[in-house]
């Protein structure tokens, strides 16, 4: 895809070159086929049941649907941040100013 819009754009006179998603750092992860086989038996795992839970609930109050996980990825997010902080403090203590 990105070798033909580099040629189209190669074409009006614009120098650029396509890279491949690999080298860009860009890659696909393949589903994984034990969780593709059981959800199209009809299986819905514990996060799937607790989305669809939020989902409903969301639609009863008219709010919109909160994340399962934002709690715990702001308390991980919080604790990473201050443990930076402490860091930084320490080391511009200690003299290391940038």
């Amino acid at each position: 895809m990105a070798a033909a819009i580099a040629e189209k754009m190669r074409e009006q006179g614009v120098p650029c070159a396509a890279t491949r998603r690999q080298h860009r750092g860009v890659t696909r992860k393949g589903e994984n086929f034990v969780l593709h086989s059981m959800q199209k038996r009809g299986y819905a795992g514990n996060v799937h049941k607790e989305q669809v839970k939020a989902l409903i609930e969301a639609i009863k109050t008219g709010n919109r649907p909160v994340h399962i996980f934002l709690k715990e990825l702001v308390a991980t997010r919080s604790e990473i941040v201050s443990e930076y902080a402490r860091i930084a403090r320490e080391l511009y203590k200690s003299g290391h100013k940038t």
